[in-house]
């Protein structure tokens, strides 16, 4: 390619970046260091000083700038270090004589990173965004300002609305059905509507979009298709600009602001924005005081009745100001009854959990919420808290929340158990301390056993007939001490022991059941039925000993006058609603069904059924393990039916 053409196609790309920087609506200058000649610029620069690029072009930028803007612009750039750049937002009066101010982004241009030669700074016109932030900030003051009452608040709001629209007349009205009337008034015309006064509602702006809760916003009304309304013929307004208002009680009214002469520009989105936020605000202190005056207006009858109610409660709305509040709740938390209206409950109430509190009003639907309060002398209230949402004369959404007294019903509850703890202990005690003496009993016996065996062999036939006897009674009881000390430590460890949950095949553990009782059953001629049993989640070696003792049981009462027949078999579809365990046996009377399952509990003589009442309670305390219910029925001489149920 030759060098023409190479030239002719740089000065194609210089024209196509030299047409997109003149088109773009941000900035941007090139000056030197030293001189502060400006070495290029774009056209939205020169703009902003009612000039030409090619007039800009070899100005000093202090110079552009006037000395006061200038100074500052010499202690901005001597804060950037060559090499590097800094953003910050400046704010100069230009040609017109109207204050602007841009956000710039400039840099310090240098080739060896100690001298720099010369600045680049590109921006944009940030002006419309520091009036919306300043007018935000004013409103903020306005509102939390303590020393402003009402109606200097909104007067001032008013205020703040109509400098940062460069408008002369803002209205506040509610809106009534289809009648509109002023209720707040800021003019700079004389002719202006005056506070009190009432239109037809379609003999306003208004009316023209309050229906659709939206906003309306025409910078040239002779110029729009609102010209021929009715409402633009009375009033002569030009330019309006304005939004519904909704306080905590619904739909109240509008703002607006207007001028009788056009604006010079449309409104833009930051203008509809300020619009949205400065209704926001006024709705806020609006509502507020509808509360403050529902308060003061109430019948006498009304206010004696809600604060004399014998129950702590207060009304408040959805963010928790207080309206009322009954004087039983101001004496149970020891506070003036006249100070709580107008306070939030967050701040007004030393709570435990004030996140809940807020919550429950928010929704306006809460049940028996659990509340502590702090009092002033540093004891607490323990309180159930109630709430719901009622509409109370002209305010709706209003949440009532009732406060139920439930301190010594927790104390009692936390007696119960603190007592339930202790007795667990006892119980676990009680139970560590018979594993241990059962255990250690038994080696005594073992010998008493032992020798006495031995003094039988030793003097067998030298023996007195009462010596013999004497011995004898010795034998047997050792034996049934013996007996006895095992079932204890049966039922002790079976107290103990928490089982081990695992897949259990009824089916299965029954049949080994039955085998390992062979013998007896043999013995018994007892005739064992199983029919299908479910499947289970426990612990097998707790699951055997219950069947093996509930099958012992019904053999060791069998009757006399018939043969044994027990059967087993699974209730419910699938088996899984529990297990019975029927015998034909001797049976018992229903008045003793729970005492059988208590340890050391027997219904018969020693001599005539050998046993110390052990089993049926190891039976009752797997149960109670696994979560289960064992229970009996049982008619004499008839049978007896044990069921286990699988739900308490």
């Amino acid at each position: 390619m030759s060098q023409a053409m190479l030239n002719e196609q740089i000065d194609v790309v210089d024209e196509q970046y030299k047409d997109i920087v003149d088109a773009t609506e941000s900035f941007f200058v090139r000056w030197e260091a030293g001189t502060a000649k400006i070495i290029s610029c774009n056209q939205p620069f020169a703009d902003r000083w009612s000039s030409t690029v090619e007039k800009i072009i070899g100005k000093s930028m202090y110079d552009i700038r006037g000395e006061e803007a200038g100074d500052s612009l010499r202690a901005f750039l001597a804060e950037i270090k060559p090499g590097e750049s800094k953003t910050t937002v400046f704010t100069t009066r230009v040609a017109d004589g109207s204050i602007r101010s841009v956000r710039a982004f400039t840099s310090a241009i240098s080739r060896d990173g100690v001298t720099t030669i010369e600045y680049h700074t590109n921006g944009y016109d940030c002006t419309e965004e520091q009036l919306f932030r300043s007018a935000r900030d004013s409103l903020f003051t306005i509102i939390s300002d303590e020393h402003l009452c009402y109606q200097q608040k909104l007067e001032h709001l008013l205020a703040v609305g109509l400098e940062y629209y460069h408008l002369d007349t803002a209205i506040v009205s509610m809106i009534v059905g289809d009648t509109f009337e002023a209720k707040c008034v800021r003019s700079k015309n004389s002719n202006a509507i005056s506070v009190g006064t009432q239109m037809q509602l379609d003999d306003t702006f208004c009316g023209q979009f309050i229906d659709s809760e939206s906003k309306l916003a025409i910078d040239d009304v002779s110029n729009s298709q609102l010209k021929n309304l009715r409402c633009y013929k009375i009033s002569e307004i030009e330019s309006y600009i304005g939004a519904s208002i909704h306080t905590a009680n619904g739909p109240y009214g509008a703002v607006s602001f207007t001028s009788s002469e056009a604006r010079r520009k449309p409104y833009s989105t930051e203008d509809l924005n300020f619009l949205q936020l400065i209704g926001n605000w006024i709705g806020l202190l609006i509502g507020n005081q509808e509360q403050v005056e529902f308060i003061s207006h109430q019948s006498e009858y009304y206010q004696s009745l809600f604060q004399t109610v014998p129950a702590m409660m207060f009304l408040s709305d959805a963010d928790g100001l207080i309206i009322s509040a009954s004087n039983r709740l101001c004496e149970k938390i020891e506070v003036d009854p006249d100070l709580l209206p107008g306070k939030n409950c967050h701040s007004a109430f030393d709570i435990d959990d004030k996140l809940g509190l807020i919550a429950a009003l928010r929704d306006g639907d809460a049940q028996r919420l659990p509340l502590t309060f702090t009092l002033p002398n540093a004891s607490y209230l323990e309180v159930e808290v109630n709430c719901s949402i009622k509409s109370v004369g002209t305010l709706q959404g209003v949440r009532m929340v009732v406060l139920t007294d439930v301190s010594e019903r927790n104390r009692a509850s936390r007696s119960v158990e603190e007592q339930n703890r202790l007795l667990e202990t006892a119980n676990e005690n009680l139970n560590q301390f018979a594993f241990i003496a059962s255990h250690d009993l038994q080696e005594p016996l073992r010998k008493i056993q032992q020798f006495s065996s031995f003094l039988e062999d030793d003097l067998e036939g030298s023996l007195s007939e009462d010596a013999s006897y004497h011995l004898k009674v010795i034998v047997d009881a050792s034996n049934r001490m013996s007996t006895l000390i095992h079932d204890l430590l049966r039922f002790s460890g079976a107290s103990q022991e928490e089982p081990q949950h695992e897949p259990v095949s009824l089916n299965k553990l029954l049949e080994e059941v039955i085998s390992e009782l062979d013998i007896t059953i043999e013995e018994s001629e007892a005739v064992i039925t199983l029919e299908p049993l479910p499947d289970v989640q426990g612990d097998k070696g707790m699951l055997r000993q219950l069947f093996v003792n509930l099958i012992s049981n019904g053999i060791k009462y069998r009757s006399k006058s018939r043969p044994l027949k027990i059967t087993v078999k699974g209730l419910g579809a699938d088996y899984q609603e529990g297990v019975i365990v029927s015998d034909n046996g001797i049976g018992f009377e229903m008045q003793f069904a729970r005492k059988i399952f208590e340890p050391f509990n027997r219904l018969h003589r020693n001599k005539d059924y050998k046993g110390n009442g052990i089993g049926l309670a190891i039976c009752s305390t797997v149960c109670d393990k696994h979560g289960w219910r064992l229970s009996a029925k049982s008619e004499p001489d008839v049978g007896s039916n044990f069921l286990i149920s699988f739900t308490q």
